[in-house]
């Protein structure tokens, strides 16, 4: 639950991975190996000949974009969503707010908030919620 509601610090990535990485160079012993393969490749998909172990950055991101998502596609009726909107965005779009204050929530999905605006289209309309 926690990648999917926080935005994770590199510093808690990288020492997720390097339990991750210890695991599967040294096994259950403590004796030290030498890796064989980097982490980055570790983490490549198995149709790539790798072992497709799921990439934490990645997977924190892709979470939290899903929730940015929802936010800006949901319908008036989901009560998630209107909860977030009346607590944090009631004065300005949702393109417009910094993410200053807030929960740790809504801290980490204004950290990915570029990746969502990179990816995606928008329709003008009235232009209240567009920023150029």
């Amino acid at each position: 639950m926690g990648m999917g509601m926080f935005y994770l610090s590199d510093k808690v990535q990288h020492d997720m991975n390097t339990v991750r990485d210890r695991f599967f160079c040294r096994g259950a012993s403590d004796i030290f190996r030498y890796h064989t393969l980097k982490w980055v490749n570790v983490c490549l998909p198995k149709d790539c000949g790798s072992l497709g172990i799921i990439n934490t950055g990645t997977m924190n991101d892709s979470l939290l974009l899903k929730w940015f998502w929802r936010l800006c596609n949901s319908d008036i009726g989901d009560p998630c969503c209107n909860l977030l909107r009346r607590k944090y965005w009631r004065s300005c779009p949702l393109a417009q707010c910094n993410g200053k204050k807030g929960s740790q929530f809504w801290k980490g999905l204004h950290k990915v908030k570029h990746k969502f605006n990179c990816g995606s289209k928008f329709v003008v309309g009235d232009g209240k919620n567009i920023l150029f």
